[in-house]
């Protein structure tokens, strides 16, 4: 049984920069222990996101439940 869990986001890439992904974690809070993850695709920012969109399309908001 879990008491108190935390959420911690961060982004990470695809293959390259210009495909990057965000992971959300459910993570608990006394044992720092895994509880559940989610992946999904987000578009390029900044001086990245003409060359993205240019090479790989526009990206969409995928969300990957694993």
């Amino acid at each position: 049984k879990v008491s108190e869990w935390q959420f911690d986001e961060l982004q990470t890439i695809e293959h390259t920069k210009c495909k990057p992904l965000s992971v959300v974690l459910a993570v608990a809070e006394d044992n720092r222990k895994i509880l559940g993850f989610y992946v999904s695709t987000i578009p390029a920012s900044g001086y990245l996101a003409t060359i993205s969109r240019d090479k790989y399309g526009s990206r969409k908001m995928i969300v990957k439940k694993e």
